[in-house]
């Protein structure tokens, strides 16, 4: 089926000009000048702009639980959420997704992760109105993760992964007094069971794992990003595992120096 759409207001080149745009099935098949074409869904001046595509998003989260204790099923959050991207003009979601069996928010477990990634997976395959697909956020520190993570990959359900280390000492806490101060108060702990959690932490962070993990994904195609880059030898280190998108780097000068190294940044 071919539809044409018609407006004085098209994106194209950087700018808003006047064409016909020709769309056959799914995609945009052709940019014609204006009112070329005999029969067409005139817009007037409304803007005709390429869809967002969002790489990053746990709105999903919100959408199923917006207030504390108030819980929707997921599936129905999907279908809701669908309609607000939509109108947003949002054409591909990569719903984040975390796992995270040490988190201390506990709603990012490895099994209420799993069981969100397929009921989206679910939704999407079958009446949503927008692409929406799986980014995997995995913490490192995570192994009982790993296993789950790659059978969802092998099932096709994952479309992209990023690697982080919530570490205190390096990334967004790179003052370990910083990060025991934000947690103790967040989560209500004392200073000991702090340290415990701290302690076992760091005793799990593992390169072998990263490159393993890593090299899975890029086995199936999967774009692979890091997260919360602080220096340029993380990037080195990445960028030899074969990761080129560093996601949230913490200063202007990390995200120049990736730039530089031909690394994406976002």
């Amino acid at each position: 089926m071919k539809t044409i759409l018609r407006s004085t207001n098209v994106l194209i080149d950087g700018a808003f000009k006047s064409a016909d745009i020709v769309i056959q099935g799914q995609e945009i098949t052709a940019v014609k000048e204006y009112k070329t074409l005999d029969v067409a869904i005139d817009l007037g001046d409304r803007r005709v702009v390429p869809g967002f595509v969002d790489l990053h998003s746990d709105a999903i989260e919100k959408e199923i639980e917006p207030r504390p204790g108030a819980r929707f099923p997921a599936a129905m959050a999907v279908v809701e959420l669908d309609k607000k991207l939509s109108m947003a003009g949002i054409t591909t979601m990569y719903h984040a997704i975390g796992f995270n069996d040490e988190a201390l928010h506990k709603g990012r477990g490895t099994e209420q992760a799993k069981e969100l990634v397929e009921e989206i997976h679910e939704a999407n395959s079958a009446h949503l109105g927008v692409d929406n697909l799986i980014h995997v956020r995995f913490e490192i520190t995570s192994h009982t993760s790993i296993a789950t993570i790659k059978k969802l990959t092998e099932e096709g359900k994952v479309d992209m992964l990023s690697v982080m280390d919530h570490s205190p000492g390096q990334g967004q806490f790179r003052s370990i007094e910083k990060w025991k101060y934000y947690h103790l108060k967040a989560y209500n702990l004392d200073e000991n069971e702090i340290d415990a959690y701290l302690k076992d932490k760091k005793s799990k962070v593992s390169a072998e794992i990263v490159e393993d993990i890593v090299k899975f994904a890029l086995s199936y195609d999967i774009p692979v990003l890091s997260h919360d880059d602080d220096s340029k030898e993380k990037l080195n280190t990445l960028k030899d595992l074969g990761i080129t998108f560093s996601e949230f780097p913490l200063s202007l000068e990390v995200a120049k120096m990736a730039k530089e190294m031909s690394i994406a940044t976002g």
